[in-house]
């Protein structure tokens, strides 16, 4: 299943129109990512976006999502090649609420961002 981590549920600010993960990748061998947006507006979620993505050695990437149909909404990071947390981190992930959908220090609303320690591990 792979090391998972989550932002939770976040109530969206009326400023976030997008979500946007930013990953950077230390590591010496590529890593495959799965990126999900959930929409917490009923009760069971549902998924408004799905993306796989591979991170080169040494490189970074982003993901992007429209959030303005959701009031609470959530993202969830599958690391596939981490399995535990024992095993050393070579990722770094943060994730930002933005007024657009190019991330410029402007267009950031503080309060739908998560920096990499703010995330939490998901059991299971």
């Amino acid at each position: 299943m792979g090391y998972r981590i989550t932002t939770g549920s976040m109530v969206r600010d009326i400023a976030t129109l997008f979500s946007i993960v930013e990953i950077i990748n230390y590591g010496n061998t590529a890593r495959n990512l799965q990126i999900l947006y959930l929409n917490w507006d009923a009760p069971d979620f549902t998924v408004i976006g799905n993306e796989n993505v591979t991170i080169p050695p040494n490189s970074s990437s982003h993901s992007n999502r429209n959030v303005s149909g959701a009031s609470r909404y959530e993202v969830r990071i599958v690391d596939r090649d981490r399995l535990s947390i024992e095993e050393p981190a070579t990722l770094v992930t943060n994730v930002y609420g933005s007024s657009q959908l190019i991330l410029a220090p402007t267009a950031i609303v503080e309060g739908n961002t998560q920096v990499f320690k703010e995330l939490v591990q998901l059991s299971g």
